[in-house]
C-alpha cells in the first residue's frame, strides 16, 4: 500500500502543472495506471491543490503556474468554478473546521467533485427521485 506523503503530494502536483521533467511524467502517468491507491492519491493531489489556489494558499510561483497550465480544459475550469462557488458555502480552509482524517477528506472532496463533474447522472437521479416520489402517494378526488 502507498502512503500519502508531502513528498509525494509535490511530485503530484509538480505532475499536473507540468514542472517535471517529460521523462518524469511518462513514469508517474505508467505508475498512477497501475496503482489504484497512487490514481486516487493524484485525484486527491489535485483537488488540494485546487482548494489551496481557490483559498490563497498556493505560493505565488505555483499559483502562476497554475493559472497557465491547469484551466487549458473546459473540465479543469468547471473544477475550479465548483470550488470557487464550494468556498462561498462551506469553509474549505481546513484550519476553520474541526479536524478530518486525510483520508476521509480526500474520499468526501473526490466524491463532491465527481457529483459536479458528472450533471447528467445527478440530474437523472433527481428525476429519478421525484418519479419514484410520486409512486406512493394516492391520487387526490375530485370535488
Amino acid at each position: 500500500m502507498i502512503i500519502k506523503t508531502v513528498n509525494n503530494e509535490e511530485r503530484m502536483i509538480g505532475y499536473l502543472l507540468r514542472e517535471a521533467p517529460e521523462a518524469e511524467w511518462e513514469a508517474l502517468e505508467t505508475d498512477f495506471f497501475a496503482s489504484p491507491e497512487l490514481l486516487a492519491q493524484l485525484e486527491a493531489a489535485e483537488l488540494d491543490m485546487i482548494e489551496g489556489y481557490v483559498c490563497g494558499k498556493l505560493p505565488a510561483a505555483r499559483r502562476d503556474r497554475f493559472e497557465q497550465i491547469y484551466p487549458n480544459s473546459p473540465q479543469r475550469r468547471e473544477k475550479i468554478e465548483f470550488y470557487r462557488a464550494l468556498a462561498k458555502t462551506l469553509p474549505l480552509d481546513s484550519q476553520s473546521v474541526s479536524p478530518m482524517p486525510q483520508a476521509e477528506k480526500a474520499l468526501w472532496r473526490r466524491e463532491l467533485a465527481a457529483a459536479w463533474t458528472m450533471p447528467r447522472l445527478a440530474f437523472g437521479l433527481v428525476l429519478l427521485m421525484m418519479l419514484l416520489g410520486g409512486c406512493g402517494r394516492r391520487p387526490s378526488r375530485p370535488c
